[in-house]
Parts: C-alpha cells; sequence; structure tokens
C-alpha cells in the first residue's frame, strides 16, 4: 500500500530550536528524586537519591515558555513532545502554559515513544485540523523537549549530552510556506528492514533530489543526500537538524525527508518536508 507521504500536508510557517544550560533557579528536586526511588526500586534501576542529580535541571515548563516565545504568533493548539520525564514535576508544564500563554489554547503532552514521539505529536496536530474545517485551530505548536537531568542510571542514555538541553518549536499556520505531510509510522521494524523503508519512501517522493535527515539509529548506506543528525539527543535530533537546513535559503525548490528510528520499540518514522526556493524559517 503507498505511504501518501505528501497528502493534506501541514504548513509550517517557523522553526526554532533553542539550547539551554543551567537553570539559574536550581530547583531543589529531591522529593523527585525520593519518587523514582521508590517506583523503581521493584525493577532494578539503579536509583541514588542522596546525591545530588546530574543535568541543568531545566523542567519542561520552563523550556515550552521560553520555546513559545521564540516563535511568532499565539497558538490555539500546542502539544508537547519528550520521550524522558520532567525532571520537575511539581509544575505541570501544560497547566502551566495554559496560564502562562494569551487566549485559551488546547494543550496536550504525547511521551513514552521514544525518539518517534515528536512524529506521534503531529499525528495529533493534524487529528485536529480535519479537511475543510473552519472552526478549527487556526495556529498549532508542536514543541520538542529534551532535558537530561534524571534521577536514575540507564546505560541506553549514556551518550546523551547532559551538559546542554534542547527544544525545539514547529509553528503551523494555513499559509505556512513548507508543507510537511503526514507522519508515517512503520512499527515492529526490525532493523534490517529500515534502509527498505526509507528508500522506498525516497522513491515515491518522485525523481527530483531529496535530502535524508537521518536520525543517529538509522543505517549508513541511504539513498539521497543523507545529513546525520545528532546523537547525542533523543527527541530533537532530527528536529534540530531540520531548523538547521530551514534557517539557510537554497535557490531552488528541495524535499527533506525526516526519518527517526527507535530501536527499543521498533518503530520507523517518516516525514516529508517540501521547502520553496529561497525560504528561511
Amino acid at each position: 500500500m503507498p505511504v501518501l507521504l505528501r497528502d493534506r500536508p501541514l504548513r509550517l510557517a517557523a522553526v526554532r530550536h533553542v539550547r539551554f544550560g543551567a537553570n539559574p533557579e536550581r530547583p531543589e528536586l529531591s522529593v523527585q528524586a525520593e519518587y523514582f526511588a521508590e517506583r523503581l526500586t521493584g525493577y532494578g534501576a539503579v536509583t541514588a537519591p542522596a546525591r545530588p542529580p546530574r543535568g541543568n535541571r531545566n523542567g519542561y515548563a520552563r523550556m515550552g515558555e521560553r520555546l513559545l516565545a521564540e516563535l511568532p504568533g499565539a497558538p490555539d493548539l500546542v502539544v508537547l513532545a519528550h520521550a524522558l520525564p520532567d525532571c520537575d514535576m511539581s509544575v505541570s508544564a501544560g497547566g502551566y502554559l495554559a496560564q502562562a500563554l494569551d487566549g485559551d489554547p488546547t494543550i496536550f503532552a504525547v511521551s513514552e515513544q521514544g525518539r518517534g514521539t515528536p512524529f506521534a505529536a503531529l499525528r495529533l496536530v493534524r487529528a485536529h485540523t480535519p479537511a475543510g474545517a473552519e472552526d478549527g485551530p487556526r495556529t498549532m505548536a508542536v514543541l520538542v523537549l529534551d532535558q537530561g537531568t534524571l534521577f536514575y542510571d540507564d546505560p541506553a542514555l549514556s551518550g546523551l549530552d547532559t551538559a546542554t538541553d534542547h527544544a525545539v518549536g514547529l509553528l503551523f499556520t494555513p499559509d505556512g510556506p513548507v508543507r510537511v505531510g503526514p507522519p508515517v509510522q512503520h512499527h515492529a521494524v526490525a532493523p534490517e528492514r529500515v534502509a527498505d523503508l526509507v528508500a522506498e519512501a525516497v522513491r515515491e517522493l518522485g525523481p527530483g533530489p531529496v535530502t535524508v535527515t537521518a536520525g543517529a539509529c538509522l543505517p549508513r548506506g541511504l539513498p539521497g543526500t543523507v545529513r546525520r543528525a545528532p546523537a547525542d539527543r533523543l527527541c530533537t535530533s532530527v528536529w534540530s537538524d531540520l531548523a538547521e537546513q530551514l534557517a539557510k535559503p537554497c535557490p531552488a525548490d528541495r524535499t527533506i525527508l525526516v526519518a527517526e528510528y527507535e530501536p527499543a520499540l521498533g518503530h520507523l518514522s517518516l516525514t516529508a518536508c517540501d521547502v520553496p526556493a529561497g525560504h528561511v524559517c
């Protein structure tokens, strides 16, 4: 069955990548450390509530507010996307942003899908903008958030850069110039099948040149021009690379295929972006 990577695209108006160092407020997180120690004891996870957690102590509420300030306009719908739990659970990120933003925005959060979480967030945004709808949200934001303050040890996260936290904001409007196709998520994909599925998507996008923004877990040898996204972050990896590409004008129309693979779940996520010549976000 063909994958309609360009069917009913979202319209991307702006994308911003914000980096965070240490939170100058240094919030007290001992209660959160005790919470994780209690919750994870039965699973054999190593926790150390007695020591201060490593990391910058940037909660998702703080990161989301700063990121929204960088995006033009006030969104009617906001979807938060993160793979790791919030380090500061004393604040509800969604509730905080609902109070901080103008108007009465609808706010969702998506988590626990690893590197594929932002693609699930894009699916939520599309679900709230049905074809022909006149009364749905007109300006929508997806906030992709990575913070590295952890209260437990996980070998799978050993490659993360805990010195810098990252956030990428995607703002969609009815007339945004960059067309973002519907996310396609393949499930139960074995690593040896990933390259073939990406190649199939590149072929479907047509005979023109395609740049593949590839997550760190995708194999080598992919078709087209390939950019390897940073390996030191989770959700924001491919999206920070997309932000870098869209910050520079190109003299010709171009297509970017954003591709991410979550090996722990076997999820391969793809979405295509058609960028007009000369456009920057």
